[in-house]
């Protein structure tokens, strides 16, 4: 089962490579912690927020991806969503080269599969 979860990120033009360069090698050990921040939470900043926590979450090193999205407030509703879930290290080294393709073409789509 494919479950999407969908949001449109406003980037600066190096953003997206310097994003794929925090996680490339994710995970490395079993402490193996990366953060990303776009935008920032509340009203200060147009187009929204979300936080991408990926962490490992045992010895042999499985991760998971946790998600915080908060809403553009001045375009929409103000709305919240957290959630996570498990991720493959292979599934983030395909995501990272989405990502750098993305910032070349300066459009475009990446996708994370979740683990079941």
């Amino acid at each position: 089962m494919d479950v999407l979860v969908d949001t449109r990120i406003y980037s600066g033009l190096t953003e997206l490579g310097e994003f794929a360069d925090r996680i490339a090698g994710f995970p490395s050990n079993p402490q193996d912690e990366r953060n990303c921040d776009f935008g920032a939470p509340g009203k200060r900043y147009a187009g929204g927020y979300c936080r991408l926590h990926f962490r490992c979450i045992d010895s042999v090193v499985n991760a998971r991806l946790d998600i915080a999205i908060d809403d553009d407030e001045g375009r929409h509703e103000s709305a919240t969503a957290k959630l996570g879930f498990s991720v493959i290290a292979a599934d983030i080294h395909g995501f990272i080269s989405r990502l750098q393709e993305i910032e070349k073409e300066q459009f475009g789509e990446a996708h994370l599969r979740m683990s079941i």
